[in-house]
């Protein structure tokens, strides 16, 4: 079962279809999108079957796309806290 995050209800895009959202609309109006960010790196991508996680990033989180999420993952080794440091750089 999951949960909304707290955050998600001060979200620019709360209510919006997923892929409408783009970066610029992020980065132009909401005010929780480092939050976002975090969350999808360390929570929103990662996907479980049977006991295998694996990164698929997915839609645009905190001002960023999947692609640009999923290279920038891949380059760190996957770890989100590095991860969102270079992503956090060019905002």
């Amino acid at each position: 079962m999951s949960r909304t995050p707290s955050w998600y209800f001060n979200a620019a895009c709360k209510g919006m279809p997923a892929d409408y959202i783009k970066p610029s609309f992020c980065k132009d109006n909401c005010s929780v999108k480092k939050e976002c960010l975090t969350y999808a790196l360390s929570v929103g991508d990662w996907q479980n079957y049977v006991h295998r996680s694996f990164y698929l990033a997915t839609f645009t989180w905190g001002g960023h796309s999947a692609y640009e999420r999923g290279k920038v993952m891949k380059e760190c080794d996957f770890k989100p806290a590095e991860a969102l440091k270079i992503l956090n750089k060019g905002d």
